[in-house]
């Protein structure tokens, strides 16, 4: 969340939403916002009921979507950016090892 302000900054004025990963990352925050939000409506951990389980699937399939999107971004936005070396995608990759470790992980406890 913290990267939106410089990113959105770092835009020439006149080209925001020219390229698909301006939209995306869009889409990408926005459903990232709304994850915490949807605990709002899951019901008890402990229920077998058709809203715990519909919310169980938007969870997971919100967070999967934006994990494949963020995947794209990582790169699309690296591309938009060729100036600034290298490091720039070594640090892209460190976190989305990261990323996948921590899905890994979640996945492995439950």
């Amino acid at each position: 969340m913290t990267g939106v302000a410089p990113a959105v900054a770092s835009v020439p004025r006149g080209r925001h939403f020219s390229h698909p990963h301006h939209p995306l990352g869009t889409v990408a925050f926005a459903l990232t916002l709304l994850q915490p939000l949807k605990a709002l409506v899951r019901g008890p951990p402990a229920a077998r009921t058709t809203r715990r389980a519909v919310w169980r699937v938007a969870h997971k399939g919100t967070g999967y979507a934006v994990l494949g999107v963020g995947v794209y971004q990582a790169l699309s936005g690296r591309a938009l950016m060729p100036s600034q070396g290298d490091a720039v995608l070594v640090a892209y990759v460190v976190l989305l090892g990261l990323s996948f470790g921590v899905l890994a992980g979640g996945l492995m406890v439950g």
